[in-house]
C-alpha cells in the first residue's frame, strides 16, 4: 500500500508569517494536530503542532498572536513521498516518534499529510492473508510513538 492511499490530500497548511494564535485556531477547527508550514516558494519549511504551541506558550513571554509560525515550528521535519510504501513511512514515525509526516513531491512541495490516525482508520484485520496495512502495523507504530525512552523512565522513577 502506498502513502497516497492513506494520506490526507490537500491538507490545511500555513505560511511562515502566520501568527501562532491564528494557527492554533486552524488546528482547533481542523482537528489535524499539525500544520505543515510553507515558505514563499511553496516548499515545506517546517511543521507546527499543538505541542509546539504549548511549549512556546510556556517558554516565551509573548502572546501567541505576537509569535509567528516560523519562530516556533519544528524545522526540517521528517517527511515522506506519496509513492513511498506506507510501511516505510510507519518506520519513520516509529523511529522518530512523530504522529504525522508531511508528504512532499521531489521539489519539496506539499502534496499531503500522513497522520497516525489515518493509518489506524485504513488498517484491516489479518484473516489468514496479510493485508497491505494491518491493525498490528498501526498498533506497533502507535506503541512506539507512545513509549518513553529508557533514560526518561529512569528519571521519572
Amino acid at each position: 500500500m502506498l502513502v497516497r492511499q492513506v494520506m490526507i490530500k490537500k491538507p490545511l497548511c500555513c505560511g511562515e508569517s502566520l501568527n501562532v494564535a491564528a494557527a492554533a485556531e486552524v488546528l482547533r477547527v481542523d482537528g489535524a494536530g499539525a500544520l505543515p508550514v510553507i515558505d514563499l516558494k511553496g516548499m515545506v519549511s517546517g511543521i507546527l503542532t499543538g505541542h509546539d504551541i504549548i511549549l512556546a506558550a510556556g517558554r516565551q513571554n509573548k502572546r501567541l498572536s505576537e509569535m509567528t509560525a516560523t519562530e516556533i515550528m519544528t524545522r526540517n521535519p521528517w517527511m515522506c513521498r506519496a509513492d513511498d510504501d506506507v510501511h516505510t513511512a510507519l518506520r519513520t514515525m516509529r523511529l522518530r516518534k512523530v504522529w504525522q509526516l508531511p508528504v512532499v513531491n521531489a521539489a519539496g512541495e506539499l502534496e499531503g499529510l500522513l497522520r497516525a490516525t489515518d493509518v489506524v482508520i485504513h488498517a484491516r484485520n489479518d484473516d489468514g492473508s496479510r493485508p497491505d496495512l494491518s491493525y498490528a502495523d498501526a498498533m506497533n507504530t502507535l506503541k512506539s510513538i507512545y513509549e518513553r525512552e529508557p533514560e526518561l523512565e529512569a528519571i521519572l522513577q
